[in-house]
């Protein structure tokens, strides 16, 4: 039986381009730092229950963001999501 793996697909936290639908009342940059927030809290909970994550991130630039927000940890997956739906 193969170990479980979680597939957390996020979209790069930045200002104006995530979590759009709360501004106002939060500013962009306060919305962005939410959505930072929640991919960290997602993250910790499916690595503490089946330790093996996968990251599908989009934009293509926004690996090296989501390395920053989920480090230490040096021991995850990386799938680039796709330009479309």
């Amino acid at each position: 039986m193969s170990a479980p793996v979680v597939i957390i697909m996020a979209k790069a936290p930045r200002a104006g381009a995530v979590k759009t639908r709360l501004v106002p009342p939060l500013t962009p940059t306060e919305a962005a730092s939410l959505a930072a927030a929640f991919v960290r809290d997602v993250f910790k909970v499916a690595a503490d229950i089946v330790g093996e994550c996968v990251i599908a991130y989009s934009p293509a630039s926004g690996r090296a963001t989501f390395a920053e927000l989920l480090a230490p940890r040096t021991d995850l997956h990386w799938i680039e999501q796709g330009e479309g739906d």
